[in-house]
């Protein structure tokens, strides 16, 4: 369960500090009144696409009714048609090798996290990181 720790404003912008009952750690979340904006420090919905409950508690408090357009994505609408998937090659797993696959993921995600966390608190180095790995995932297909 998240609830509101601190809240600042200035102007027309309002910074939260958002915290949990169960686990360490906040996360800073700015909602532009004006522009209608929300930004949360752990990026969730600049990776995935999907507005985090630090968000969701920032509209609650502020009595916002109803999501905000920009954050609906066409995906998740009816407009949205299927679109085929590129052809993605099938690996099989063999036990050993899922093990050793499980091992070097929870060695990297954590790392991995921290650069996406850097990388979110401008739009400059959100763009750099996302152009790299533009380049990484062409380079991989």
């Amino acid at each position: 369960m998240t609830h509101v720790k601190k809240k600042t404003f200035k102007a027309s912008l309002v910074d939260f500090v958002i915290a949990t009952v169960k686990y360490l750690g906040e996360w800073k979340v700015s909602f532009d009144l004006d522009k209608n904006i929300i930004h949360c420090s752990c990026c969730k919905f600049e990776t995935f696409g999907i507005l985090c409950c630090h968000c969701l508690r920032v509209f609650i408090h502020m009595d916002v009714k109803s999501v905000p357009e920009q954050y609906i994505l066409k995906r998740w609408t009816k407009l949205a048609r299927s679109v085929s998937l590129p052809n993605v090659s099938v690996r099989h797993v063999v036990e050993d090798a899922q093990l050793t696959s499980t091992q070097r993921h929870r060695d990297i995600f954590p790392r991995l996290m921290r650069i996406v966390d850097e990388a979110c608190r401008s739009q400059e180095t959100y763009t750099l990181l996302s152009k790299k790995l533009l380049i990484y995932w062409t380079r991989k297909c």
